[in-house]
């Protein structure tokens, strides 16, 4: 799919929009293995000019990728980065916060899957019908690809034009993929 069109946060939200409702509930694996998927395409990306269409990339890029294989150093990350917690502004660019999320979300929903979340169908009605904590205490409303993809875009303006963003910007995208309703 071209993403050289995507220049403004509105375009990647609409862009997004669509991808999560047509894409992404095609996918087979789960959330943790989407995410294992996206990481080493961010990482690889590192170097590379922050973009809303560099970002859009990542995302459709990451549905045919092989995730990386769960590495449980992943499982010391057991909160969201600082700059989210307790909001303070990104370290420059905001990519070692991006790496932090994705390294924190990942082993989130690896400890979810060893606690049983997703094992039974009683608690995977309970887990579609409001937010739950996950073990290491937050909140997550989101646990597959389409309705975290659809849902962390509707924290940005319908008609915005801004261009310039930063990786610490899709840090935060993926924090409102897990937390928004």
């Amino acid at each position: 799919m071209d993403t050289t069109h995507i220049q403004t946060s509105s375009q990647f939200r609409k862009f997004m929009i669509g991808i999560a409702q047509s894409q992404a509930k095609n996918y087979q694996g789960s959330l943790e293995e989407y995410l294992r998927s996206l990481l080493p395409l961010v990482e690889e990306s590192k170097n590379l000019k922050a973009s809303w269409g560099l970002f859009a990339e990542l995302f459709i890029k990451a549905f045919s990728s092989v995730p990386d294989s769960f590495n449980e150093d992943w499982l010391n990350y057991k909160s969201p980065p600082m700059m989210i917690r307790m909001r303070q502004p990104a370290q420059k660019d905001g990519f070692e916060e991006l790496r932090e999320i994705l390294f924190y979300q990942i082993a989130d929903l690896h400890r979810m899957e060893q606690a049983g979340y997703f094992k039974s169908e009683e608690i995977m009605k309970e887990l579609w019908f409001g937010a739950k904590n996950s073990p290491a205490g937050y909140k997550w409303s989101n646990f597959t690809p389409d309705s975290f993809l659809e849902n962390m875009n509707y924290g940005l303006s319908e008609d915005s034009n801004v261009t310039e963003c930063s990786w610490a910007d899709l840090a935060i995208v993926l924090w409102l993929g897990q937390i928004y309703e």
